[in-house]
């Protein structure tokens, strides 16, 4: 499941994105925003995807004077925070 919310803030906006996934791993955590780069074992569980997504997003939102951050736990999925100012 995938749920998408974005909230105005007093300085600019907040953009959530929360999956009930498998989650990151810490093995995984210094990894996650480079190129073609998936986390855990991917090969059998059926998922596709290239792994660009999070690599383009944080340039991205760091051109627009933005940040990019995240909470997760294992097997609770993962919540993806984009912050970007009012501009």
């Amino acid at each position: 499941m995938l749920v998408v919310l974005a909230k105005e803030i007093t300085k600019g906006w907040v953009l959530e994105v929360k999956d009930t996934g498998p989650g990151i791993s810490e093995l995984d955590e210094e990894h996650i925003f480079e190129k073609h780069y998936r986390g855990g074992d991917h090969a059998s569980d059926g998922e596709t995807g290239s792994g660009l997504g999070l690599s383009i997003v944080k340039p991205l939102t760091g051109a627009l004077g933005g940040n990019v951050s995240y909470s997760s736990g294992i097997r609770e999925g993962v919540i993806f925070r984009i912050s970007l100012p009012r501009k």
